[in-house]
């Protein structure tokens, strides 16, 4: 089942997800769409900040 939505749903959708805090948690480009098969996901940040704090 497709179901298409304008980007103004996408973004209103996004900003009632109770999950929306976590997408600060990982490595992600503010003007682009993350589309990856991989089963790795996105690479998270918290690696990052623990060898910066060093």
């Amino acid at each position: 089942m497709a179901t298409n939505f304008t980007r103004e749903e996408a973004k209103m959708m996004d900003q009632q997800d109770i999950l929306r805090s976590f997408r600060n948690e990982f490595y992600l480009k503010n003007d682009g769409v993350y589309m990856d098969g991989n089963s790795l996901a996105c690479l998270v940040n918290a690696p990052k900040r623990q060898l910066m704090s060093y």
